[in-house]
């Protein structure tokens, strides 16, 4: 039987009075590969917060590892948009994973953070990277980069925000694929606007516009995404080329 990692009950959160998340229930256990679809201000990355303990729900209960999420989310991972990244900040690979480690010591970096910190580039396969500035990356590989840093502190589950939405589709594919091997380790939430791609390689996928429409399966109906999107779509053809959304007024 699976643990749980993450239980949301009821959970309702509002921006100047207009809903951001309306009754959210959701349950992710360990394992799990979760992709969280939906439109730009369905609260895909509200959901996050909300999760990392970032943002208190105004009614309903949040638990991460069966704690409060200001004490469980020491268990997670947390890989945020890229383009939320300054690029020009000068600091080298190696030093941008160690960050990962910050808040476990009050001086400096062990040499337990190092072999972790090494041990991580090399599950992501950037180790030859590591002492170059991250302005020399390319958009994949900086993703890389940034999951070796969640995957410092040895997470049980791994949030990733739209991590693929500025990296080309053969590189996309090439992360995907690094991610079905990161969930032998971590439960992993993803949010993207890929419909197609997520269909393709996640074991769950959750379609959210304010409220949760569907959770459990990667099966989805034409209904549930023409509720999540307000506009009609075709059904996901999983491991094939397909056209997601119809021509729509």
């Amino acid at each position: 039987m699976n643990t749980e990692v993450v239980r949301l009950e009821d959970v309702w959160v509002y921006y100047d009075n207009n809903p951001a998340l309306e009754g959210v229930n959701l349950s992710i256990e360990d394992g799990d590969f979760l992709g969280i679809i939906g439109p730009n201000g369905g609260g895909k990355s509200t959901l996050l917060k909300v999760i990392l303990g970032l943002i208190r729900p105004v009614r309903g209960k949040v638990s991460v590892f069966g704690l409060p999420p200001e004490k469980g989310r020491t268990r997670i991972g947390y890989v945020p948009q890229s383009a939320l990244f300054d690029r020009n900040f000068p600091i080298s690979v190696f030093e941008v994973v160690l960050m990962g480690r910050l808040g476990r010591l009050f001086h400096g970096f062990s040499k337990e953070d190092k072999a972790e910190a090494e041990v991580a580039l090399n599950k992501v396969e950037m180790s030859d990277f590591k002492d170059r500035g991250i302005d020399e990356l390319s958009g994949g590989e900086l993703q890389r980069v940034l999951v070796a840093r969640a995957l410092a502190t040895r997470p049980g589950l791994l949030l990733l925000d739209e991590p693929t939405s500025n990296v080309d589709l053969p590189t996309q594919r090439s992360f995907y694929e690094l991610l079905g091997e990161l969930k032998k380790e971590a439960a992993i939430v993803l949010v993207s606007h890929d419909i197609s791609a997520v269909s393709v390689y996640v074991d769950k996928i959750a379609c959210l516009n304010r409220q949760l429409f569907y959770h459990g399966s990667k099966e989805i109906s034409p209904e549930i995404i023409d509720m999540t999107y307000g506009c009609p779509v075709d059904l996901i053809a999983h491991g094939a080329s397909h056209r997601v959304l119809k021509e729509h007024r």
